[in-house]
């Protein structure tokens, strides 16, 4: 479908990369419920703050490996 669009349709040209993008994250985040063992259905009955949570708990670990990482002695 993409290409067919991308070929027939110049105006969508652009739209490419930001799909190409959205495919990546979609299929990343896929994997990772294949292989947390998580269905759709316990990712609703668990809610969102805990990925939420997660996330935070990730951009604050991540910051922090990276401030020390760059200021190694």
């Amino acid at each position: 479908g993409a290409m067919l669009l991308n070929t027939f349709v110049p105006a969508a040209r652009p739209l490419g990369p930001v799909l190409v993008g959205l495919a990546k994250i979609g299929l990343t985040v896929t994997l990772f419920f294949i292989g947390a063992g998580l269905s759709a259905q316990v990712v609703r009955s668990v809610g969102l703050k805990p990925y939420l949570l997660g996330a935070l708990l990730w951009l604050v670990i991540s910051t922090a490996s990276l401030y020390v990482i760059l200021h190694a002695v």
